[in-house]
């Protein structure tokens, strides 16, 4: 059994593993960050390792979807994608220190999908910058969500050129139908989520579910009457 295992079990059955007996507030805060640090990242570039290295061939197995089908990988095969993104960003933001926030994987999905990957990295600094101006000792999501709103410009944009669409409809008739097409096209992006994306997507905004049944359903009390 590895060393790393060894200590796993010992955790699992209660007992605490070693520190140093001197050491001062800073070093046990230190090694609180770096084991933090150390078991993000590490088990991204382990899975790494393991898709990379097709090591689940090992096991018979002959594509990573029957790995994952079997239930003997570690954690779920989007999940695995999302891990080893995230660790790969993660590294590139410099290692954790008394004075470097934290950040956790959740956090760091949404900006594993910006394409250059330094441009990934230059949002992640903004979001850090962002969230120690607020005295925060972690990068939240919330933090993440702005960064990316501000620089997609998305959501301003297409709300007036929405406005504008409807401006232009030469009868009512038209502007309805706009509409329609509209709700239809966010139906179909709904209909594309599964449980899992709808948890993650209310981990990282509590309560947005709601919040958008709420207005699916006022919309469609106004409608009814």
């Amino acid at each position: 059994m590895s060393k790393d295992l060894v200590k796993f079990e010992r955790a699992v059955n209660g007992e605490w593993p070693t520190v140093p007996k001197n050491a001062s507030l800073d070093d046990l805060e230190n090694i609180v960050r770096y084991e933090l640090y150390e078991g993000f990242v590490k088990a991204g570039a382990a899975m790494e390792k393991i898709l990379a290295g097709r090591l689940y061939e090992q096991r018979g197995y002959e594509s990573q979807k029957e790995y994952f089908d079997s239930g003997t990988a570690p954690c779920k095969q989007r999940h695995a994608a999302q891990l080893v993104a995230a660790a790969s960003l993660r590294v590139k933001l410099g290692k954790p220190s008394a004075t470097a926030l934290s950040w956790t994987e959740r956090a760091l999905r949404p900006l594993t999908s910006i394409q250059p990957k330094s441009q990934a990295v230059r949002l992640a600094k903004e979001a850090q910058k962002a969230a120690k101006a607020a005295d925060e000792n972690e990068v939240k999501s919330v933090y993440v969500n702005r960064v990316l709103a501000a620089f997609k410009g998305k959501f301003p944009k297409a709300k007036k050129a929405k406005a504008k669409a409807l401006e232009l409809a030469d009868t009512p008739a038209e502007a309805v139908e706009f509409a329609r097409q509209r709700v239809e096209e966010l139906h179909g992006v709904f209909e594309k989520f599964n449980a899992s994306m709808w948890e993650d997507a209310e981990a990282d905004d509590p309560g947005c579910v709601k919040r958008l049944a709420q207005v699916c359903s006022a919309l469609a009390s106004f409608l009814r009457s």
